[in-house]
């Protein structure tokens, strides 16, 4: 992911969450950084496998991006949460 990709991506999340009023305006803030921190995490997380199985684990890494991304946009409150934890 691109780095001007990337800087779409809070942009698209806090306006879907906001559209569908998911949650109220002050707590969207404080959900993206719920996320980045989880982002953080996982990024440490899938370190030191990356450098034990290099193309493996970059063909299993996208699947809980992929969930992550259609729990988070789903519409549903729980979803959002859900989707932010993974």
């Amino acid at each position: 992911m691109t780095g001007q990709t990337r800087a779409r991506a809070p942009r698209l999340f806090a306006f879907h969450v906001q559209r569908a009023s998911l949650l109220p305006d002050p707590a969207i803030p404080a959900m993206f950084a719920t996320a980045m921190l989880v982002d953080a995490a996982t990024g440490l997380l899938y370190g030191a496998p990356y450098d034990r199985f290099r193309l493996w684990v970059l063909l299993i890494l996208p699947t809980p991006s992929i969930i992550a991304a259609l729990l988070a946009l789903s519409g549903h409150p729980a979803g959002l949460i859900r989707g932010t934890a993974i």
